[in-house]
């Protein structure tokens, strides 16, 4: 029997309401080598049940009990080491796979061998039409890991061998799968990739208890921001990270000081960057055009957005850019 090529990984706790479709959604893949590893992280729902089911079914799937709820990091990095797969092929309990998504992935890798981490775009799970559609090239992904999470977890497909150097870290919770990229990305010969077609419908949970976890998860991507700037040699102080942090969460309703300060912050960061950072000035010269539309446009400041708006191409715009929006001038200080 050929063994699988693909283990496809999903961690549950208390999912009833949308396991089955997500499992169904792997079940119906085109491709079909593939063992299906999913963790009942100790529920105490009908998951048990459903679960049950599916393994009767289908000899594809193996179910893993844990005594006591791990949570999601220690009980992937449980099912990594029980994978016998070449790729490991992530999953949520309550997102959906759409059938030539693992056909798709599986073909990238293998016709792109130095790849290690692969994900796609995704479209929102009750709005098919909103699609996020994350950087797609080694350097445009790692210039804005900087900033904000580019690989979408439920999408991603990696290499195995990786975890022999990495796991995920508990301790992230619930940022784990940014900070477990943001380690992978000190090391230049792990290459990242995304695929523009959209190959997962995620769905966006919202209610009763979402909004601490929330916070929790921007108080973790933060601690991983300020690790992904100690890499490259900068320690910000208290205001120069609320100014990164600003730039990568588009906040709204900044002053005109608080503003200044995020492009004078973009200076500091690009020249540490450009000398640091294993991803291409013009990846890293895009990434910072970026933020200063988006920070712009955030908070209307529309004079801000029209040098951009007025030279077309991004590559000779780069420099002109930086140097305009981020030279130290007088008025940061008022």
């Amino acid at each position: 029997m050929t063994p699988p090529h693909v283990t496809v990984l999903l961690s549950v706790y208390n999912g009833e309401r949308f396991l089955a479709e997500a499992i169904d959604s792997i079940l119906c893949q085109s491709y079909k080598n593939y063992e299906f590893i999913i963790i009942d992280d100790a529920s105490t729902d009908s998951t048990a049940e459903i679960l049950k089911r599916y393994e009767r079914e289908d000899s594809r799937i193996k179910i893993v009990t844990n005594a006591v709820n791990l949570r999601l990091a220690a009980s992937l990095n449980k099912g990594i080491s029980l994978a016998s797969g070449e790729l490991i092929a992530r999953m949520d309990a309550d997102d959906v796979s759409l059938p030539g998504r693992l056909e798709k992935q599986v073909a990238f890798m293998q016709a792109n061998p130095n790849v290690s981490v692969c994900g796609t775009a995704l479209s929102v799970y009750d709005s098919p039409s909103t699609v996020w559609l994350p950087p797609l090239d080694n350097d445009s992904i790692r210039a804005m890991l900087f900033f904000e999470s580019c690989l979408y977890h439920p999408t991603v497909v990696m290499r195995k061998r990786l975890f022999n150097n990495f796991s995920y870290s508990s301790s992230m919770l619930p940022a784990e799968d940014y900070d477990l990229w943001s380690r992978m990305a000190q090391k230049t010969e792990i290459l990242f990739a995304n695929l523009p077609v959209p190959l997962l419908r995620y769905r966006i949970n919202e209610g009763k208890g979402r909004s601490g976890y929330k916070q929790r998860q921007r108080d973790a991507a933060d601690r991983v921001r300020l690790n992904l700037l100690h890499s490259i040699g900068l320690k910000p102080t208290n205001q120069e990270f609320a100014a990164h942090r600003a730039l990568a969460l588009r906040e709204q309703g900044l002053t005109n000081i608080r503003l200044w300060q995020c492009f004078i912050w973009l200076k500091t960061f690009y020249t540490a960057a450009a000398n640091s950072v294993p991803c291409g000035k013009k990846a890293l010269n895009k990434e910072i055009i970026r933020r200063i539309l988006q920070i712009s446009v955030a908070n209307r400041k529309k004079l801000v957005v029209l040098p951009i708006l007025l030279v077309g191409r991004v590559a000779r715009i780069g420099k002109r850019m930086i140097k305009f929006f981020t030279r130290g001038r007088d008025m940061h200080k008022c």
